[in-house]
C-alpha cells in the first residue's frame, strides 16, 4: 500500500481556517518471520473463523468517507449531523482512533 491517504486529506490537514493547519507525517514498518506469516493457504473447510468489529472506519477509509458523507466534498452530511443508525455525530465517527487488534486477537 501507498502512502497517499494522507497526501488525499491535504486540505483537511492544512485546516479550514487561511493560515492555519499544520504538517503531518505518518510511517510504521512492522516485521514478521516468513514462518509466522498468516496467508490464508493452510485454511481447511471447517476450521473456525474468527471476526472481530472494527473500531472505525481507520486511516484507509477517510478518503472515501468524506466524499460519501460529507456535503463539502459532495456527500449529505454536515459534520455534526447525526445520522441514523448512529449514537454520534458523524465527525466523532471518522476522527474514533484506529484500535490496534494484536491484544484480542492474542
Amino acid at each position: 500500500m501507498s502512502s497517499g491517504e494522507i497526501g488525499d486529506v491535504a486540505e483537511l490537514i492544512r485546516g479550514l481556517g487561511q493560515g492555519k493547519g499544520f504538517d503531518m507525517i505518518v510511517a510504521a514498518i512492522g516485521e514478521v518471520a516468513k514462518e509466522k506469516i498468516v496467508s490464508g493457504r493452510g485454511i481447511r473447510p471447517g476450521e473456525p473463523i474468527i471476526g472481530l468489529q472494527s473500531s472505525g472506519l481507520h486511516s484507509n477509509g477517510i478518503l472515501l468517507a468524506r466524499k460519501i458523507l460529507f456535503k463539502q466534498w459532495g456527500g449529505k452530511y454536515e459534520p455534526y449531523d447525526i445520522p441514523e443508525g448512529l449514537d454520534r455525530e458523524i465527525i466523532q465517527e471518522v476522527l474514533e482512533p484506529t484500535k490496534i487488534y494484536v491484544k484480542s486477537i492474542l
